[in-house]
């Protein structure tokens, strides 16, 4: 049987995954928040800021933050293949399809915990 296949017909560990959930969450919102401090600490505020470095910003505000929690997420379900605990490495799984469908509505998050 492959890889996958063990780690999808697994049972989930439904704690597990909704502690991993909300860490991911926190850690997503916690990037996207600094990154706003970061992005105007590097290039500053005005027109000629994003007109200079447009594709450079977006990588750094809107891709990076995912990409980190897709990083941890598969490290972390390599370890727990490796460990044999199959229903862990389910959860870090589901956790890392999430994070990029959280990153799609980033802005809409963000304008929603910030009121703005």
């Amino acid at each position: 049987m492959s890889i996958l296949g063990q780690i999808i017909k697994s049972k989930s560990d439904y704690l597990h995954l909704l502690i991993g959930i909300i860490i991911c969450i926190i850690l997503l919102l916690f990037l996207w928040y600094i990154n706003i401090f970061l992005y105007w600490m590097q290039f500053g505020e005005g027109a000629d800021s994003s007109a200079k470095y447009h594709e450079l910003a977006v990588m750094i505000y809107e891709i990076y933050p995912a990409l980190l929690v897709i990083l941890v997420c598969f490290l972390q379900l390599y370890k727990n293949y490796r460990m044999g605990r199959f229903d862990y490495a389910k959860s870090y799984l589901f956790i890392a399809i999430l994070a990029p469908m959280l990153s799609v509505f980033q802005n809409d998050i963000l304008n929603f915990i910030l009121g703005s």
